[in-house]
C-alpha cells in the first residue's frame, strides 16, 4: 500500500484521535503467564499453570457471543423481516434453532464458509447481474452490519454526509433537495457563476479491490471497534469480502439473460480478488467506505467547495470557472486509477453552467425547480399501459390492488416535485374502466382502491355469505368437500375421504340455564 494512501485514509480525525488499539501479543499469553486454550480445536497448553503471574479474566474477553447464540438470534430477526417468503428462508426456518447454533458454532470456532449464491440478471432499468446471498449467510451479513455501521456512520458524519446511498434517513430524495440547497448557495441565490461537474465511475462493484478494502476495514475495526468480539468480526468480515461467489453460484436466469451484458457488469469475467457482488448487505456497504476515500481527497486534498454523493454517482460544484473545473477532473481520474484502483467513466463526464441543470438520481435538477427524469416517467407511463392491458382482457379485478400500489409509488415519488402537470398526464392515461376500482384524491397526489375491492373486505363479504372454508379449511378441497353435505357445513371430512354426519346440538333444547334438559320420559 502506498504511503500517499496511508496518508489519505489517516486525513479526518478519528474517534480515538489516532491511537490505535494495541494487540495481544504472543508474550502477553505465553505459557509463563497462563495456560492457552485453542479455541479452534479445544488443544490447551497447561505449561506452568501454577504461576502466580497476573492475568486477565476470562470474562474480560469473552463477551456473550462467545457463550450464547443469543446476538446471532437477534441478527435473524433482523434478516426475517422481508424474507419470511423466501425459500431459503422457509427452508431454515424448518430447523430454525438448531441451524442457528450450528452456524453460531461455526463462526466462534472459525469454520464458517459462505454457500453458494443465487445469481440473475435484473433486465430494467439497466441490466445488472445480481447475487443474491443464502439466508445463512444473510444472518452473517446482519450480525456484522450491526457493528460496522455505526463505525462507518460516524466516519459519514465528520465527512459531512455528503454520501446518502443506503444509509437510515437518507435517500434519493434527500440526496436530490441537498444538491438543490447546494447549487443555490454556492451560486449566492443564482447569482453566480457556477460549474456543475457530474461523474461517475466504470463499472464500480466489479473493479473494487479487494485487498484495499479489507485494509481499509482492518484498521478501521482495530482503531475504532473495542467490543470483546473484535477477532469474530475481523474473522467474518475477511471471509465475507473475500468469497468469489462467481466460483460457487446457482444460475436462476436463464444463460441467455448475460448476453448483452457489458463484462465491465458482470462478476464471471473477474479475478477472485477484484470486485464485490451486487445485491448483498455488507457489498452495499463496503461501496461507501470504498468511496469515502475518494470524499477525503476531494474535500481535504483538492477543497471542493460543494460535494454530493450517492455511491459512485458525484456531483462537484466548482465557482473558480472550466479550466479549473477540467483540472479537478483529471486529478480525480489520476486517484482514482492510481490508489483506488477504479476507472472514471469517459463517457458520463459532464461539465456544465447551473443554469443548464443537472441530472442526479432520478431527477432534473434546475435552478428553483426540480423535475422528476424522463427515464422514470417513461417507466410509469409503461406501468400503466400494462395494467390498461390487464384490464382490458378481464382481470381487472385480479390487478386492481398491485395496480394502485404501483400508480402510487410513483405518484408518491413525482408529488415531491415540480410535476402537477406530469401527475395530470399519467392519470389521464389510465382507462376509464379502472374508475369502478379506484378514485382519484387531490391534485392528482393518489389513487384510492374502492372499499369492496379491498382483498380483505371480499373475504369478509365470502365470510357473511357462508363460503368460508375455501379461507381456513383448504384441505376439505381434496377430502371430498364437494360433496352437499360438506359444503353446508354439515358433514366432517375423515382422513379416508369419507364426510360422515356430523352430530347438531339443538339450542332449542339447552334452558336458558346452560342444563341440559330432562329427557321425555321425565316430563310429567
Amino acid at each position: 500500500m502506498s504511503e500517499q494512501y496511508l496518508s489519505l485514509y489517516g486525513s479526518l480525525p478519528s474517534s480515538t484521535d489516532g491511537v490505535k488499539t494495541t494487540i495481544a501479543t504472543t508474550d502477553e499469553w505465553g505459557a509463563s503467564n497462563a495456560w492457552n486454550v485453542n479455541l479452534n480445536n479445544g488443544n490447551a497448553n497447561y505449561n506452568n499453570k501454577a504461576n502466580t503471574n497476573y492475568v486477565r479474566a476470562v470474562a474480560a474477553y469473552q463477551d456473550d457471543v462467545y457463550n450464547t447464540p443469543l446476538s446471532f438470534f437477534y441478527a435473524a430477526q433482523s434478516c426475517d423481516k422481508n424474507k419470511r417468503s423466501s425459500n431459503d428462508c422457509i427452508e431454515f426456518s424448518l430447523d430454525y434453532y438448531d441451524n442457528i447454533v450450528r452456524l453460531w458454532r461455526d463462526c466462534i470456532t472459525m469454520r464458517y464458509e459462505p454457500s453458494p449464491s443465487d445469481v440473475f440478471i435484473v433486465p430494467y432499468p439497466v441490466k445488472r447481474e445480481v447475487f443474491g446471498a443464502n439466508y445463512r449467510d444473510r444472518v452473517v451479513h446482519h450480525w456484522l452490519a450491526e457493528r460496522i455501521e455505526p463505525l462507518l456512520e460516524r466516519r459519514f458524519e465528520r465527512q459531512g454526509n455528503v454520501s446518502k446511498n443506503c444509509r437510515k434517513g437518507f435517500g434519493c430524495l434527500s440526496a436530490v433537495n441537498s444538491l438543490s440547497a447546494k447549487i443555490f448557495n454556492i451560486s449566492k441565490g443564482y447569482t453566480k457563476d457556477t460549474v456543475i461537474i457530474r461523474l461517475d465511475i466504470k463499472g464500480f462493484f466489479m473493479s473494487i479491490d479487494k485487498d484495499i478494502l479489507w485494509w481499509m476495514y482492518e484498521d478501521l475495526i482495530l482503531t475504532e471497534y473495542h467490543a470483546p468480539d473484535r477477532d469474530l468480526v475481523l474473522y467474518l468480515l475477511k471471509k465475507t469480502i473475500y468469497d468469489a461467489p462467481q466460483l460457487h453460484y446457482i444460475r436462476r436466469s436463464p444463460p441467455a439473460y448475460w448476453h448483452g451484458l457489458p463484462r465491465d457488469k458482470s462478476l464471471m469475467y473477474n479475478d477472485p480478488r477484484t470486485g464485490i457482488a451486487i445485491g448483498k448487505l455488507i457489498s452495499q456497504e463496503s461501496a461507501n467506505f470504498y468511496m469515502s476515500v475518494l470524499v477525503d481527497f476531494i474535500l481535504y486534498d483538492l477543497k471542493v467547495e460543494a460535494l454530493e454523493m450517492f455511491m459512485d454517482d458525484f456531483v462537484i460544484l466548482d465557482t473558480k470557472g472550466f479550466t479549473h473545473a477540467s483540472e479537478t477532473v483529471a486529478k480525480i481520474r489520476d486517484f482514482c486509477r492510481d490508489i483506488l484502483h477504479i476507472t472514471l467513466h469517459p463517457k458520463k463526464i459532464y461539465i456544465q453552467p447551473y443554469q443548464k441543470g443537472v441530472l442526479y438520481v432520478g431527477a432534473m435538477i434546475k435552478p428553483g425547480r426540480i423535475y422528476i427524469s424522463n427515464r422514470t416517467l417513461g417507466a410509469a407511463f409503461r406501468r400503466v399501459h400494462f395494467y390498461n392491458t390487464k384490464l382490458q382482457e378481464g382481470e381487472g379485478e385480479q390487478y386492481a390492488e398491485a395496480f394502485v400500489a404501483t400508480v402510487n409509488s410513483y405518484l408518491g415519488l413525482m408529488v415531491h416535485y415540480n410535476t402537477y402537470n406530469k401527475r395530470k398526464r399519467l392519470i389521464k392515461l389510465i382507462d376509464r374502466g379502472w374508475y369502478k376500482y379506484i378514485m382519484v384524491e387531490g391534485h392528482y397526489t393518489k389513487i384510492i382502491l374502492r372499499k369492496q375491492f379491498k382483498s380483505h373486505n371480499k373475504i369478509k363479504k365470502q365470510i357473511r355469505h357462508g363460503k368460508y372454508k375455501q379461507f381456513f379449511m383448504p384441505e376439505l378441497d381434496d377430502m371430498g368437500a364437494d360433496s352437499a353435505a360438506a359444503q353446508q357445513g354439515l358433514a366432517v371430512i375423515y382422513p379416508d375421504g369419507a364426510p360422515r354426519p356430523r352430530h347438531i346440538r339443538h339450542h332449542r333444547n339447552v334452558p336458558p340455564s346452560g342444563l341440559p334438559s330432562a329427557p321425555d320420559s321425565c316430563r310429567h
